[in-house]
């Protein structure tokens, strides 16, 4: 296909601008990807003959609005054997808001071990990718002897997210003091977990693409029901069987990776990309040089056809 009518340094330049957009885009993404991986995991500090609970989060559970995890602790020293590794009592945390795991044991005369849990949130999927999640949940250690009393322990509960695609940030709920109620020794988790920089980014080119691919094809539609383009074009049909094809190929990988893992942030969203920006150029293209064709002169139609 050759393009009549548009200057060669126009064309090249255009595609220039494009590509540069592209990598731009390509490199900023991935910055913010790779730091949103980096772990942030607090010190656990438990306060003095009390204990330090620690919330990871496992996943994000957008659509349920729940955040499945690990809860781990690390108990003052007073709280331990003579071997520093297992608890002189039985020691249950209880945490508000939970799902499941509202009452965790951790036994006495054993190592410790994490327990899972999975906290409900407050956010709504519908507005992706802006949404966010708010997790709250009242945190409690106490401590049972042998004869079944317990004891309130000092708490200090921290929440980390070391996860693809969501970053977390402290939320401010009413501090303990104003609620009614004995509160000393407990704790909140209270954290706002929303979607990293880099999957926002993709998002909204992906949306951006979807949105001028679109408009491309209804200009298509157009050109070809008035005449002025052949109702084959080989170089965007092909393009778009690449898209289609690559799609698939993208399930094949081996032990199944997530959307999201580094492979689509690095290499298949971009070749997804790449693809779609081609089909749109090619298409402008042809509609560039039906605009210097009369109607009835068809692009696309066999030499000497009608």
């Amino acid at each position: 296909m050759r393009v009549r009518n548009i200057p060669r340094r126009t064309l090249l330049a255009g595609i220039f601008a494009i590509l540069a957009i592209v990598v731009t885009a390509y490199v900023l993404t991935l910055l913010s990807y790779s730091a949103a991986l980096k772990p942030n995991t607090p010190p656990l500090k438990p306060p003095n003959g009390g204990v330090a609970v620690l919330f990871t989060a496992d996943d994000v559970n957008a659509l349920d609005r729940e955040i499945p995890g690990l809860i781990s602790i690390a108990p003052s020293g007073k709280l331990f054997n003579d071997d520093g590794q297992t608890l002189k009592q039985d020691i249950v945390v209880e945490i508000t808001g939970a799902v499941s795991g509202a009452t965790l044991r951790f036994p006495a005369n054993e190592l410790l071990t994490p327990q899972p849990v999975t906290l409900s949130t407050l956010g709504t999927i519908q507005d992706y990718p802006f949404d966010s999640y708010e997790v709250v949940s009242l945190i409690t250690a106490k401590d049972r002897a042998p004869n079944g009393s317990t004891r309130i322990l000092g708490t200090d509960a921290v929440m980390a997210l070391d996860l693809p695609g969501w970053v977390a940030s402290d939320s401010t709920p009413l501090p303990l003091e104003a609620l009614p109620g004995d509160w000393i020794g407990q704790d909140t988790i209270a954290m706002t977990v929303s979607r990293s920089v880099s999957t926002k980014m993709l998002a909204i080119i992906l949306l951006g693409l979807m949105a001028i691919l679109g408009i491309a094809a209804c200009l298509v539609m157009l050109w070809v029901v008035m005449g002025y383009i052949g109702a084959g074009f080989p170089p965007a049909s092909w393009l778009a069987v690449m898209l289609f094809a690559l799609l698939p190929l993208r399930e094949f990988f081996p032990g199944s990776p997530p959307l999201g893992s580094w492979m689509d942030i690095l290499l298949v969203f971009w070749v997804i990309l790449t693809i779609i920006v081609s089909m749109v150029i090619v298409i402008g293209l042809l509609l560039a040089q039906a605009r210097h064709k009369s109607p009835g002169s068809r692009l696309g139609a066999e030499p000497g056809g009608e």
